[in-house]
């Protein structure tokens, strides 16, 4: 059966069974590291719960005011050179809120691998009528994929695709999105890889970059004058690859405490935490649980995350991005 990246990422039990934590974690190298990478080459974290422009560029910008965003991301903490991701991103609206800019700074690595992005996005908001806007996003940045060859033991070392001490190269990527918002909902659809230009990954190891169709969706319902819970889901599709489905729901108390569970279809539950410390500041914690066979091997998935606004009016963990 072939692996993909998103089998792996998602800890689908498709080769875990009766395996040692040793040759699981064989096995997973060893599929990243023959070109068998056909989908999610994405980042992913939890965090567009809270930042939606993770996942959409029409979403950038959209609420006016700066913000900004630094994570760190440790996924299978028992496993060595387990997936390790990192982001820091910003972005604001400009011209009266009708245009909104912002970018991001992501390293991802697994094993041998390493994706290292920098990425631009540009949206435009129109409003429909009092309570309605529509939003356009466009997205567009540099790839450094780099795999460290010499790392890899392989059963032939005559094999050709192991031959090199390391490939790489810089690939340019676009992609667009929209969403449209009232005054308590909003929905969405981006393709964030929806060109990809990757003629220079010709050195033996040839993943190949993927269209991805992110479809998003919330409500903000206000339970009482201290209770606000949010509702929301993310369905991710790409080719030849089982739709990922995630369903969430949000509460924050107060203005200042967010506390929520995350369901994601073949892979596990996620915990959200979040609080606000200042109305600039708000710091949060994410802690991942396998419902698969490979929890018994891979140990906890961690989130942490420092979020900080600009000349911030009120607090942003009233209202997690829509989601």
């Amino acid at each position: 059966m072939k692996l993909t990246t998103t089998h792996i990422r998602t800890a689908e039990p498709l080769f875990i069974g009766s395996l040692g934590k040793k040759a699981t974690w064989l096995v997973m190298i060893l599929a990243l590291s023959t070109g068998l990478m056909h989908a999610q080459q994405d980042v992913m974290t939890g965090q567009y719960l809270f930042n939606e422009m993770l996942v959409n560029p029409a979403a950038t910008g959209v609420q006016g005011q700066w913000q900004t965003m630094a994570l760190q991301r440790l996924q299978w903490v028992e496993f060595d050179g387990a997936p390790n991701t990192s982001v820091l991103s910003a972005h604001g609206g400009l011209a009266n809120r009708d245009l909104g800019v912002g970018g991001s700074l992501s390293l991802d690595a697994i094993g041998i691998t390493s994706t290292l992005e920098l990425s631009a996005n540009a949206s435009y908001h129109l409003d429909l009528n009092t309570s309605t806007t529509m939003s356009f996003g466009l997205r567009g940045g540099l790839l450094q994929y780099r795999a460290n060859l010499s790392d890899v033991v392989g059963i032939d070392p005559a094999d050709p695709v192991y031959q090199g001490a390391e490939i790489g190269a810089w690939i340019p990527r676009f992609g667009f999105g929209m969403r449209v918002e009232g005054e308590r909902w909003h929905v969405g659809a981006a393709a964030p890889m929806l060109f990809v230009l990757e003629q220079s990954l010709t050195q033996g190891i040839q993943p190949y970059y993927r269209n991805h169709l992110y479809l998003h969706g919330g409500m903000r319902v206000e339970a009482n004058s201290w209770l606000k819970l949010h509702p929301s889901m993310l369905l991710r599709a790409t080719p030849e690859i089982p739709a990922i489905l995630d369903l969430n729901v949000l509460a924050t108390v107060q203005d200042m405490y967010t506390a929520g569970i995350c369901y994601r279809t073949g892979s596990g539950i996620t915990l959200v935490t979040q609080f606000q410390a200042s109305p600039q500041f708000r710091l949060g914690y994410m802690r991942d649980f396998a419902t698969t066979e490979i929890r018994s091997y891979a140990g906890g998935t961690h989130e942490v995350f420092l979020g900080w606004n600009l000349a911030s009016q009120t607090p942003q963990i009233a209202m997690p991005q829509g989601m």
